[in-house]
């Protein structure tokens, strides 16, 4: 059994606050599920895609950084930490193969931690039947974390954007299932 710390005081807030939003969890669950199938659809186009806004991001957190420190006069450690972002933004949008293989890798390690997070909601969701589908999604993510690593680097670049429609499908599933155990009951 995995180890629960939730109180019937929590547990209350939890189930009332899924019925009470049943509409948006469920608007949730299919929102991921759309995303998801859509980067099954394109895998390279969605590596790419998340490659460039990722860079855009980056490069834009970068300026505006810098722009803060050059006018508050902050600290020069303020300056390096805008220069690496502006440089890890610019790499990435001007050598996307390789942002996305860092991105795959970035990736990586967040399915390996959200998947340990889901395994510790599955534990908070426990008192409620259909837990079990945040359990899974868990495990998936875990999984998913071994078969990018198990194919580096040659799959990274298509893997990426699978990887991403599974996770978010099994997540967008897993809400879809716990909204419906819940209200049942």
């Amino acid at each position: 059994m995995l180890f629960w710390i939730i109180n019937d005081e929590v547990r209350v807030q939890l189930e009332k606050n899924i019925k009470e939003h049943k509409t948006l969890y469920i608007l949730n669950g299919i929102m991921f599920i759309i995303l998801g199938i859509v980067a099954f659809m394109a895998p390279l186009i969605a590596a790419e895609f998340l490659d460039i806004l990722i860079g855009v991001l980056l490069l834009l957190t970068g300026l505006a950084q810098a722009t803060m420190s050059f006018v508050s006069k902050r600290h020069w450690t303020y300056y390096l930490g805008a220069a690496i972002s502006i440089i890890a933004g610019s790499l990435m949008l001007m050598r996307p193969s390789a942002g996305i293989l860092a991105l795959a890798a970035i990736i990586a390690i967040f399915f390996l931690l959200q998947g340990c997070m889901q395994l510790f909601s599955a534990g908070m969701y426990a008192p409620f039947r259909g837990w079990g589908w945040i359990l899974l999604s868990g495990i998936i993510s875990i999984c998913l974390t071994i078969l990018i690593y198990v194919g580096w680097p040659i799959t990274a670049v298509w893997l990426l954007a699978v990887l991403v429609g599974i996770n978010f499908i099994s997540f967008g599933f897993s809400m879809i299932m716990l909204t419906t155990y819940v209200n049942r009951s």
